[in-house]
């Protein structure tokens, strides 16, 4: 079980703040069989969390980093990627084992080969916040709220884009 902490330890601050720097952010991981808990360190203003039950890995997007961290669920090691401005979302396609973080800071998603870590971003609408993969039709749906578009990428490669004019408030695939 993990959960994000978005002012890790600096939790009795109201605005993550310790001498007006921000905090680094922590997720607790808490072993299901025995409730025990440990903390692993991410990024600063943590803002997603995923968990890719398949690769035993979570992620979780960084968005005043720029990044994304890595955790490796049998270890508790972790590693950082870099992403696009202020990354927002982040999803992963557990069959294909890549990796998608919507950036709003510069409206592109950034797409991760989870093997090797090579990262390409491809330009999205405008301010894209949350994002839905299906691994059945390995379709990557982005909700781009500035606009009133969504995105749609097939099978995660950027020649496969489409604009959908909608009013965009939950996405389902």
């Amino acid at each position: 079980i993990y959960v994000m902490n978005a002012c890790g330890n600096n939790s009795g601050s109201a605005d993550c703040l310790a001498n007006g720097t921000p905090t680094q952010g922590t997720v607790t991981v808490i072993d299901g069989a025995t409730n025990t808990t440990q903390r692993v360190n991410v990024g600063n203003a943590p803002g997603a969390l995923f968990v890719n039950p398949v690769a035993n890995e979570a992620y979780v997007t960084n968005q005043n980093d720029n990044n994304l961290t890595i955790i490796n669920g049998s270890t508790l090691g972790t590693g950082t990627v870099p992403t696009g401005a202020t990354p927002a979302d982040v999803e992963a396609d557990v069959n294909t084992y890549k990796i998608y973080v919507t950036n709003y800071g510069d409206n592109t998603i950034t797409m991760i080969d989870g093997a090797t870590h090579h990262t390409s971003s491809l330009g999205v609408g405008s301010v894209p916040a949350a994002a839905i993969v299906n691994p059945v039709t390995n379709r990557y749906d982005v909700t781009n709220t500035n606009d009133n578009t969504a995105t749609v990428v097939a099978g995660g490669q950027p020649s496969a884009i489409q604009f959908v004019g909608v009013t965009p408030c939950r996405l389902v695939d």
